[in-house]
């Protein structure tokens, strides 16, 4: 299995609040195609025969005018509408640790919000993925923006963690990395773009260098990228590397601490 099929662009925004899960019911309709109207005390989705109705700051909802309650008030931010999780069942919609899977055979992933760095036109942020497990992003300008091209770096041992429901394939990965410790990585790129495929990454003043044949590429090629073939691949880093320390990371010039475990 290539890595690069767990899929990151059906990203759907999250929030933790006073310890309960909001998701953006904003983006998961959108993804789903199913027609909204809004207004500033309410949002309604209409699909499949049944309409639905949230209210701003309440955790009352309508569907097909049956009144009912959630585990907590919806809130608007941004023009984005986010709902405590278990909304996501009015919708047929299923989570399962972070992962999301939609009625129409799709599925899609949680994002919180990151902490960010911003090094002029370029940057790095480090990315809370839930469930403990934490990676960091870097994004490059390029011919469509400032993030053109961008890297997800993560602990490939903690990927099922993000993507239970694909937990076998990500395990039988895995199991080909039985030594050292393999950081995933998946780049992705809004138009065709080269690449640089090369990483340093310091700690305790030792420091690593990745690139050529020391990237275990899984899918995709070491010089460039685009929005139809991204790139995946591996760098095994030696056991005296502590993933539970603050780990400094270079790629394209973009610096970064990340500690990719808790």
């Amino acid at each position: 299995m290539a890595l690069s099929s767990v899929s990151f662009a059906q990203g759907v925004s999250a929030r933790r609040e006073a310890g309960a899960l909001y998701v953006s019911l904003s983006d998961v309709v959108t993804k789903l195609g199913y027609s909204v109207s809004e207004s500033a005390e309410s949002f309604t989705v209409r699909f499949d025969g049944t309409v639905l109705t949230v209210f701003a700051n309440s955790p009352d909802i309508t569907v097909n005018g049956e009144e009912n309650t959630l585990s907590s008030s919806v809130f608007e931010e941004k023009n984005e509408w986010f709902a405590p999780d278990d909304a996501l069942s009015f919708l047929n919609v299923t989570l399962n640790g972070t992962s999301l899977s939609f009625p129409n055979g799709g599925t899609g992933v949680l994002e919180f919000p990151a902490t960010s760095a911003t090094f002029g036109s370029t940057r790095s942020e480090v990315v809370d993925l839930g469930n403990s497990v934490t990676g960091v992003s870097f994004y490059a300008p390029g011919n469509a923006g400032e993030e053109t091209v961008s890297v997800l770096m993560l602990d490939l041992k903690l990927l099922a963690l993000a993507f239970p429901d694909q937990q076998k394939a990500l395990d039988a990965v895995s199991s080909k990395f039985t030594k050292g410790k393999p950081i995933y990585f998946l780049v992705t790129a809004l138009a065709p773009s080269s690449w640089e495929s090369s990483f340093t990454l310091e700690q305790q003043g030792r420091v690593l260098q990745y690139g050529g044949s020391s990237l275990s590429l899984l899918e995709g090629d070491a010089n460039t990228g685009s929005p139809e073939v991204p790139v995946s691949g591996v760098l095994v880093l030696p056991d005296l590397v502590n993933l539970r320390q603050p780990i400094t990371v270079t790629w394209s010039g973009i610096t970064a601490s990340v500690q990719f475990r808790r």
